[in-house]
């Protein structure tokens, strides 16, 4: 539940960052008595990441999944960066303008430079299971 539509909402500020972690650290409380390792010694041994890491990792896979697949319904919001100058992989995305700070914190702008900072192998991934394990 705390995961759902991340690439259409994500917190912006801190207070709802750390709301929205809390519920997490709660949860893995819940499996421990009064005697409880700290919150990312809990996480390692539940297999899970924060919140924040989650939510960074599905608007990359979303990016992957609307850049590689022409019929995806948001594939027209991202705009390929022309500039041949540019080291990396061939998806490099252009950096949008805009005007007003909701822009600001839509998918397009907040994967902008983690998605250009993927190297070649990971972005040319034959399909999502792959990009996903890479």
């Amino acid at each position: 539940m705390l995961e759902f539509a991340n690439f259409a909402w994500t917190p912006v500020l801190q207070r709802d960052i750390l709301l929205l972690e809390s519920v997490q650290r709660r949860a893995t409380r819940i499996s421990y008595g009064r005697v409880r390792p700290n919150y990312c010694e809990r996480l390692a041994v539940m297999n899970l990441t924060t919140l924040t890491e989650r939510r960074k990792r599905g608007d990359l896979v979303t990016t992957f999944q609307s850049l590689s697949n022409s019929q995806s319904p948001i594939h027209h919001l991202f705009t390929l960066s022309t500039d041949q100058r540019i080291w990396g992989h061939r998806f490099k995305l252009a950096k949008g303008q805009f005007i007003t700070t909701v822009r600001q914190f839509f998918i397009i702008n907040r994967v902008f430079h983690d998605w250009n900072s993927l190297p070649q192998e990971i972005v040319d991934s034959q399909s999502t299971a792959s990009f996903k394990v890479r």
